[in-house]
């Protein structure tokens, strides 16, 4: 599983890369590629072995549900980046979740709100879930 933050200065071009790579292996399909999971058309493209998930916060959700702008963040400095309507964003993780099943979503206020071992710091991932520390 590959999780990004949805303030991460490159979210949209993460919502939008499963999606793009499908709409190249329905090309190659239609081109007379074979078209299985094994076949050629779906070995040359990119991300078909991994589940995208977008991190969202409940400050996020608020500025969708109220028509609101949202502003990624540079990691190094933590500076604003890109400022876009956050209903932009999310219509754009449905559509692409529509095309080929990815991004999906990951709740990360309610995640941690509900977390039962607070001590052990917040769940970031699945895999701290299943109980294995990946640090962010």
């Amino acid at each position: 599983m590959v999780i990004l933050d949805i303030d991460h200065p490159d979210i949209v071009e993460f919502i939008e890369c499963k999606a793009r790579e499908e709409k190249k292996a329905w090309s190659l399909i239609d081109a007379g590629y074979e078209a299985s999971v094994d076949g050629e058309a779906y070995a040359s493209i990119f991300f078909q072995n991994a589940n995208n998930s977008v991190r969202v916060t409940d400050e996020f959700m608020h500025a969708v549900e109220q028509d609101g702008f949202w502003q990624t963040r540079e990691r190094q400095y933590r500076r604003g980046g890109h400022n876009y309507r956050a209903r932009d964003l999310m219509k754009k993780i449905a559509e692409s979740a529509y095309f080929c099943g990815d991004p999906g979503m990951q709740f990360d206020t309610t995640v941690n709100k509900w977390h039962t071992c607070k001590n052990s710091g917040p769940i970031q991932c699945l895999e701290s879930l299943l109980g294995v520390h990946v640090p962010r």
